[in-house]
């Protein structure tokens, strides 16, 4: 694996997680929309600090 294929596996497996985060908020959250959207809202900035951080590092190489 060279290292843009590494670079891209990390971000895939950050976007996993953020992914797994938000389901978990969601499944203790049920009905509550204000719990919702605010799991919304921190999956939206885990997305864009790992794609910041995912450009960045590809940038290096």
């Amino acid at each position: 694996m060279n290292d843009r294929d590494t670079i891209e596996q990390a971000y895939a497996d950050a976007l996993r997680n953020l992914y797994n985060v938000l389901l978990d908020a969601f499944v203790k959250a049920s009905q509550d929309q204000k719990a919702q959207n605010s799991a919304t809202q921190r999956f939206c900035t885990g997305l864009a600090v790992a794609r910041k951080a995912r450009d960045a590092a590809l940038a290096l190489l």
